[in-house]
């Protein structure tokens, strides 16, 4: 692939698809430049001509459309392709920035451990990263949750978080419940789970990342990072003011009631939901799942008076019996980052989830089932 003809600032966007979507066409790459990567408050480096990559993006047997290729597979040729691409760049002496999403930052990801292990990696100057959707993300992102684990029906490795110590800057977007990316760390919270993976169908397609407007991702919020943390990556989450799990209400249910119905429920359930998530917990630090928390019931218990009064209120607004100036405000009826549901614990690598799906992974290997693709 010839380096491409850049602007005389001499920088390229090069623009990596999620799953199904393996060629993004001028439109995306157009949002995804407006939005993000020209964004002066987000973006590593702006400026840049946007290009898009051809990768995979397959998932088989999901993808039957696109080709066979299992997810272990596609994300291994993507990454030859994405490091070919940016190897040329770099030689014509072109800056890069590699926008990725879903199965694309899994690429990316990828793509970073090679160049860190190198003997001779780009500079850090020249070379940046822009992550949505990411199932690495450090602390909510699936394959993070579950370090090591090895699916073989389906040729899925998850292996771990997103370096936090790479050299080279580095954006990991997400939004709010978003089960690929900002999945519960308390999995025996069957709500919470439900909720994720209602986040996952609603919030995880496509475009569910490429098509949030400029006013959208100006709300979002740059998460806390361990104190002392000097690595070259920040962690934006966007806050989902509508809970995944009553959205169907609000889809399918006829106006006003849908609305009326899931604003009754909401409250108390995002309290429900909002348990399965860490306190006070830093972004950079890989967080494998666990199986109990610490609940703090002198914030739970008022949250839930609290929302026993907040739904009711808004269903009343909802159905016109209420002024619309008198719609609830605060939590829980809308998000915050850290309610604070739990007692925060020591944040560890290592829990007694991520041993045993290590263990499990390590048994897969010795077995021969893992393919030489996955690493």
């Amino acid at each position: 692939m010839p380096p491409l003809i850049v602007p005389s600032n001499s920088s390229v966007a090069l623009v990596v698809g999620g799953t199904t979507f393996p060629l993004p066409d001028a439109k995306y790459v157009g949002n995804i430049m407006a939005n993000f990567l020209n964004n002066p408050t987000l973006s590593p480096l702006t400026g840049a001509l946007g290009q898009a990559l051809y990768t995979p993006e397959q998932f088989w047997p999901f993808t039957p459309q696109l080709g066979d290729l299992t997810l272990g597979q596609s994300v291994a040729q993507g990454v030859q392709l994405l490091n070919g691409a940016i190897n040329t760049e770099l030689a014509a002496g072109n800056k890069v920035i590699v926008y990725g999403t879903s199965q694309g930052a899994l690429v990316a990801t990828d793509d970073i451990r090679n160049l860190m292990a190198m003997a001779n990696p780009p500079d850090p100057g020249k070379l940046s990263f822009f992550l949505t959707g990411d199932p690495g993300n450090p602390n909510g992102g699936f394959f993070e949750r579950f370090p090591g684990l090895y699916i073989p029906l389906f040729d899925v490795l998850m292996n771990g978080a997103t370096p936090p110590n790479s050299p080279y800057p580095t954006v990991i977007f997400t939004n709010q419940y978003d089960m690929v990316t900002n999945l519960p760390q308390y999995v025996l919270n069957p709500v919470s789970d439900l909720n994720a993976f209602m986040g996952f169908a609603l919030y995880h397609g496509t475009h569910d990342y490429v098509d949030l407007t400029p006013g959208q991702i100006g709300a979002a919020i740059q998460l806390p990072t361990s104190p002392g943390y000097t690595g070259s990556t920040r962690y934006y989450e966007l806050l989902t003011q509508n809970l995944p799990l009553v959205s169907p209400l609000r889809l399918y249910v006829p106006a006003p009631y849908g609305n009326a119905l899931a604003d009754l429920l909401q409250p108390d359930l995002r309290v429900i939901v909002d348990m399965g998530y860490g306190s006070g917990e830093y972004a950079d630090i890989p967080t494998p799942a666990s199986l109990f928390e610490l609940p703090n019931p002198f914030t739970i218990v008022p949250d839930l008076v609290h929302g026993a009064v907040q739904g009711p209120q808004a269903a009343l607004v909802d159905l016109g019996l209420l002024p619309p100036s008198m719609m609830p405000t605060g939590y829980p009826f809308n998000p915050v980052l850290d309610p604070g549901l739990n007692f925060p614990l020591p944040q560890s690598s290592v829990t007694g989830v991520s041993l045993l799906t290590g263990f499990e992974g390590q048994l897969m290997r010795a077995l021969g089932l893992v393919p030489s693709w996955d690493g």
